[in-house]
């Protein structure tokens, strides 16, 4: 449930130095202009940015205005945009990769493996190279 979710996320908080960067693909649109999923997201990068974490995201063009406008004013945060699909709701950092579903019951899947993160940072990085800020 939501507390999974939380502790997911503050996973990443405790796990990463300074200066760490780490991955993720927005989560779905719907999710995005949830009012409470909004709030929640900048809190936490509101935090992330604090530890001075570097947070590399992507994200389709049809959401930019609302992502913007939740990363508002947050440093230590790039986003760049794509035309085509991305997998929604999924974080990648050292030798894991969360994968989030904001449905019904809140729920955050922790792979830790580094096989796997490492083909996530991959493709990840092959849709930054294609994506436009």
């Amino acid at each position: 449930g939501l507390n999974g979710l939380k502790s997911a996320f503050n996973d990443i908080l405790t796990s990463l130095e300074s200066g760490y960067e780490y991955y993720f693909f927005q989560v779905s649109k719907e999710n995005l202009f949830n009012e409470q999923i909004a709030i929640f997201l900048r809190n936490y990068h509101l935090k992330r940015a604090e530890k001075k974490i570097i947070a590399k995201g992507l994200a389709v063009h049809s959401v930019k205005k609302k992502v913007k406008e939740i990363l508002r004013k947050i440093p230590y945060t790039t986003v760049k945009y794509l035309q085509e699909f991305t997998p929604n709701g999924v974080i990648i950092y050292k030798d894991k990769v969360i994968t989030l579903d904001w449905d019904d019951i809140p729920t955050a899947f922790v792979i830790q493996s580094d096989t796997v993160a490492r083909s996530y940072k991959k493709f990840f990085l092959q849709k930054w190279k294609k994506a436009t800020p």
